[in-house]
């Protein structure tokens, strides 16, 4: 017998769209995917059905919900978390809230509020790149960015339609793993972005171990402050913000859950609850079975394929830089539920790949789309929820 059905709009391919719909078949749900752009999805036959309309249009979506008779909508993509709140809305299912979302999706706006309600965690902002020290240029909406890179002394000035400034501050950054109910708080999972060289073994930028010494520093209050500030309803988002001299700085909020492997991947392995079974019973409205928080560092290494349009070209690991890791979890896929019990771990000067010797492994990863997933003891933090 089947069970209740979530209709998702669009799916990623970062990790967390297929994360989702395997966590469905996980907890008999029926996953319904509505996309503009049949075939486009590689897991697609992992959902129940795939059902064409135009994703953007709210009423389109309104329109297939009620006809699929769904418990609940969501999406893991950033374009279409405004005209998912929409139809949650209308439906009276659980969202973060249309006026939320549509702060998450434009970052002006949303640092316009941050200054009226929470001050302290907000960015030095302008139209205009003259009133600040080290401006970089942010869209509004969307990820046409030129990130970390500060606006030349001779291209100062204002900013072209969709655009503007914000101010460059320094500290280690992370995405932190939020989980709201009614507006309140109930999970903080935050994850390092950086680049480790264990070993021999270089690791990508969002690859970092989630515990990490941040001294006296909290993000639990700080993170609270900025639920109530934007007046997130229901979900899970990703909140990107940087410590700059132990002040928490918020970058940008996410409304959906963190990609690039973060949720799918590193959370789970660390021991900590799988934030695609959190976003699943907050959005059917469910108990959510555990909350439990990481018990162990982890890291996580792409290996094949690159994402040149993300991360630049990253050569697949020869066998000998995975020797001198402390421990390997699991070699693994995308979008695999995996429970920590279900891992396997090999011993210093060793790597267990699933059965693969290294060699095999490495050779098995050009061909298709995996990760080393590392668990090392020996990476000391403090916990700083």
């Amino acid at each position: 017998m089947k069970g209740r059905r979530i209709l998702f709009v669009e799916a990623t391919s970062t990790g967390a769209g297929e994360a989702l719909v395997r966590a469905c078949r996980y907890t008999n749900l029926v996953p319904i995917l509505a996309t503009s752009r049949l075939g486009s999805c590689s897991f697609g036959a992992l959902f129940d059905s795939v059902v064409e309309c135009e994703t953007a249009e709210p009423e389109s979506l309104l329109k297939i919900a009620r006809r699929e008779r769904v418990s609940a909508v969501a999406t893991s993509h950033d374009d279409l978390v405004i005209q998912t709140a929409s139809v949650c809305d209308q439906l009276a299912l659980p969202s973060l809230g249309v006026a939320s979302a549509t702060l998450c999706a434009d970052k002006l706006e949303m640092r316009r509020v941050l200054d009226v309600h929470a001050p302290e965690l907000n960015l030095a902002f302008s139209t205009d790149s003259r009133d600040l020290d080290r401006p970089i240029r942010k869209p509004r909406i969307g990820n046409d960015s030129a990130g970390v890179v500060t606006v030349p002394d001779r291209e100062r000035g204002p900013a072209e339609p969709g655009f503007f400034f914000e101010e460059t501050v320094d500290g280690d950054e992370y995405s932190v793993t939020v989980a709201v109910r009614e507006g309140q708080l109930i999970w903080v999972v935050p994850v390092r972005k950086t680049v480790e060289r264990i070993g021999t073994c270089e690791f990508l930028k969002i690859g970092a171990h989630i515990a990490v010494d941040a001294g006296d520093v909290t993000l639990e209050p700080a993170l609270a402050r900025l639920v109530q500030a934007l007046g997130l309803g229901t979900g899970v988002v990703d909140v990107d913000l940087k410590l700059d001299r132990g002040r928490p700085r918020i970058l940008e909020v996410n409304g959906r859950m963190a990609g690039d492997q973060i949720c799918s991947d590193l959370i789970p392995l660390s021991g900590a609850a799988d934030p695609s079974l959190v976003a699943l019973a907050l959005a059917m409205g469910d108990e959510i079975p555990s909350l439990e928080l990481p018990n162990a560092n982890v890291a996580i290494r792409r290996v094949a394929p690159a994402a040149p349009c993300i991360f630049g070209g990253f050569a697949p690991p020869i066998a000998a830089d995975l020797t001198g890791l402390v421990k390997v979890t699991q070699f693994r896929a995308v979008g695999q539920i995996l429970k920590p019990s279900d891992s396997t771990a090999g011993v210093a000067g060793s790597v267990l790949c699933g059965g693969l010797s290294s060699e095999e492994a490495v050779e098995n990863a050009r061909r298709t789309a995996t990760f080393f997933v590392l668990r090392n003891p020996e990476w000391a933090g403090k916990d700083m929820r």
